[in-house]
């Protein structure tokens, strides 16, 4: 029976482990995302200010002049 018990404890430790890899994993795959979006924000807004068109910008950046305008309203 303590075996069992043993046994029990021990698959149950190595589930939350598992659960803590995979949300580490997780966040740090949303972090990466979310660092990639603000400089990309950044980088648009930088040409903006420098006197780029819209039109250019999206050219340069491969997105669409709509998109580039919505980052550009967030300033």
């Amino acid at each position: 029976m303590e075996k069992v018990l043993e046994l029990m404890i021990s698959y149950e430790q190595k589930a939350l482990e598992k659960g803590r890899e995979e949300g580490i994993k997780q966040g740090i795959k949303q972090g990466i995302k979310q660092g990639i979006k603000q400089g990309m924000k950044h980088l648009i807004q930088t040409m903006a200010r420098k006197g780029m068109s819209v039109k250019d910008i999206a050219n340069v950046t491969d997105l669409t002049e709509e998109k580039v305008r919505e980052l550009l309203e967030k300033e």
